[in-house]
């Protein structure tokens, strides 16, 4: 005998918190996960922005650019010497010891020069981080809608493996009887297992997308989807203007004229400035200040020249990349509109006439099968050309929604 709460009235139970610790512990990751709120599309989005080590990474060059900025006062190393020479007499007849600081400068535009390359090398990264972006956003989106699909496409498959499952049962006992000949009962059990390779193949298109969609979310948990049904995405109007690839190649622009700028100014001459003082330690020694300044002018401008030349031939390189890339981004563009208008059309037949066929065929062939005007196999046909008509939809309506994300996080 046991009482209410399961326990046997004369076994005493002792309590092993430690033990109880230890094992919510090891469930505590089990728990969290089975209680997680299921996330839409904007969610997982923002989720793979702050957990994505690629773009992590691509945020670190940003940071690393902005410290390469106070790199650009560069003096050189201070030189500190020490001199001794028998020619440089003092008055008291003993050589000097002399102590001396030398500091070697660029002319001072080089440094301003060198500042605005950094900069632009900053504002480079900061364009590449929101190329990097754009891609992730893009890729999670599709991962994410190609789950809603194949979870669509495995409702549909279910809904015909029960269908032709119960066709071929039948059909089975209708030729045990002999009712029937051996080609229907033939041919029930080769469309049963079609459809059901077909739903085995879908689940599995179910698992690769959630693969793809932890890949670019990168979390620690399992990922539960809100939507269960796919939606038509809306097509957002382009803005090249603002696009970050245009904007990053008219910053690599940029950074290639401050560049041939710098390389300009290293003709300048550099600047010497040496302090010293020279003393020894005789009778009525003195202490002898002294003060030398100097330039640095290049005479071999072979070296210079190539520079400036290489510098001046990435200005029209990246003037031509640029180019390229807007021809380039609005090709796609255009050839996407095209592939958006082919499955639109699918679509939008669905919308206005496919969805009340299937309706209609669904609703008639369930009326003629109960008032006997058509056998099982005819409403078993009818059903499944009811099912295909929405499974074409969502087939369609998938490749719309890949095409529109294409168009809205175009990249080239």
């Amino acid at each position: 005998m046991f009482d209410r709460k399961g326990h046997h009235p004369k076994v005493k139970k002792k309590v092993n918190f430690k033990a109880l610790g230890v094992i919510a512990f090891l469930f505590l990751p089990v728990f969290a996960i089975a209680q997680q709120n299921p996330i839409n599309a904007q969610q997982a989005a923002l989720i793979a922005i702050e957990n994505n080590n690629g773009l992590k990474a691509s945020a670190k060059r940003i940071d690393q650019s902005k410290q390469l900025v106070g790199s650009a006062f560069n003096l050189d190393k201070t030189q500190v010497y020490y001199n001794y020479d028998e020619n440089n007499i003092a008055e008291n007849g003993r050589p000097l010891d002399v102590f001396g600081v030398t500091q070697s400068i660029q002319f001072p535009t080089i440094y301003g020069a060198q500042r605005k390359v950094e900069k632009q090398k900053v504002e480079l990264s900061t364009q590449h981080y929101l190329l990097n972006e754009r891609i992730l956003t893009k890729e999670v989106y599709k991962a994410y809608y190609n789950v809603v699909y194949y979870n669509s496409l495995v409702q549909q498959y279910t809904f015909l493996d029960s269908l032709y499952g119960q066709f071929s049962r039948a059909a089975n006992k209708r030729y045990d009887v002999g009712e029937t000949n051996l080609l229907e009962k033939l041919t029930a059990e080769t469309k049963q297992k079609e459809i059901s390779i077909l739903l085995s193949q879908t689940k599995e298109d179910v698992g690769k997308a959630f693969t793809m969609l932890h890949q670019w979310m990168q979390t620690d948990s399992l990922v539960t989807i809100e939507e269960n049904r796919l939606p038509r995405l809306e097509l957002q109007p382009p803005n090249f203007s603002e696009h970050p690839g245009i904007l990053y190649y008219d910053s690599a622009q940029k950074l290639s004229k401050a560049s041939l700028s710098l390389e300009r100014q290293r003709l300048l001459p550099d600047l010497h400035i040496s302090v010293f003082q020279g003393t020894n330690n005789g009778l009525d020694a003195k202490r002898y200040n002294g003060f030398q300044a100097g330039v640095s002018i290049p005479l071999w401008f072979g070296a210079n020249k190539a520079k400036i030349n290489a510098a001046k031939t990435e200005t029209m390189i990246m003037i031509d990349e640029s180019e390229n890339y807007k021809i380039q981004l609005e090709s796609r563009y255009q050839g996407l509109l095209s592939d958006l208008n082919k499955f639109q059309e699918g679509v939008d037949y669905y919308e206005t006439t496919g969805g009340k066929l299937a309706k209609e065929l669904t609703t008639s062939a369930s009326k003629s099968f109960q008032n006997g005007e058509i056998d099982f196999l005819q409403y078993v046909q009818l059903l499944e050309s009811a099912k295909n008509i929405q499974i074409n939809y969502l087939q369609n309506l998938n490749a719309y929604n890949a095409t529109v994300l294409e168009l809205n996080y175009l990249i080239n």
